[in-house]
């Protein structure tokens, strides 16, 4: 069993619990989507005590000497605090278009607010207000090397059982992700972009 101060929130973690699942249980708004270590969606960050190391795997080194972590792989042994705040990682966005290309697969359109360096091979997670989270594969090239301009991503159509979509004209985050053949830890990409690699 471990403490988890989360944000000030006073949190406690059985044994063999994953800490994404007692954040939920406690009622914290933690982005998730895979729930398995993919998608990296649930990144949180400790801000005193050390995560455990198996949910630091795949995670580019500036990121785990950091101290970010996956909520999602994260069963605590010792105590910890923790922030679920991972806005540094993230730039504002908005979602331009929405085209359905099949069946299940369809084009975003996304217009971010402020410089999201990236490359082929990349692929991101939207990140919406209400925290509800999609991966998607970027599709376009950076229109200038400080990675300005629109990004087109594409991805499959995933509605919720309620019929939402993570992908809808309007406001949300967007997080880098290298897809590459590159090792993880050797990951060029940019500070600001979050690395990892698909599968």
């Amino acid at each position: 069993m471990a403490d988890v101060l989360c944000d000030g929130r006073a949190i406690t973690v059985a044994r063999g619990q994953r800490l994404l699942d007692a954040l939920t249980a406690a009622d914290v708004s933690v982005p998730s989507s895979c729930r398995a270590g993919a998608c990296q969606t649930c990144l949180v960050k400790a801000t005193r005590g050390t995560p455990p190391a198996a949910a630091q795997i795949g995670l580019k080194e500036g990121l785990r000497l950091q101290g970010y972590f996956l909520a999602c792989l994260a069963e605590p042994t010792e105590d910890l605090e923790i922030t679920v705040d991972a806005g540094a990682l993230s730039v504002p966005a908005r979602i331009d278009r929405v085209d359905r290309l099949g069946a299940d697969v369809v084009r975003v359109r996304v217009l971010p607010e402020g410089p999201f360096p990236h490359r082929g091979g990349q692929w991101t997670t939207l990140l919406r207000a209400d925290g509800l989270a999609r991966p998607y594969s970027i599709a376009s090239v950076p229109e200038s090397p400080e990675g300005v301009g629109a990004l087109e991503l594409s991805g499959c159509w995933c509605p919720r059982r309620t019929g939402r979509s993570a992908t809808r004209p309007g406001g949300a985050r967007v997080r880098s992700f290298d897809a590459g053949p590159r090792d993880r830890a050797a990951s060029t990409a940019p500070s600001a972009v979050r690395g990892g690699r698909n599968g």
